[in-house]
């Protein structure tokens, strides 16, 4: 793996800026300690709160 790439990619998975209201990262809510899954059939989304 290119350790680059990988800090790349732990950061824009942390970073909240990239959703719609700069309120959620992908790490809000898919948690790697459960397999990057949320656990829930649908997402919310941010208009409901996210997770």
């Amino acid at each position: 793996m290119d350790d680059r790439k990988v800090r790349l990619g732990e950061k824009l998975y942390h970073d909240k800026r990239l959703s719609r209201d700069n309120s959620l990262s992908c790490a809000s809510c898919h948690d790697l300690k459960k397999g990057g899954t949320d656990q829930v059939k649908y997402s919310t989304g941010v208009e409901h709160g996210g997770c």
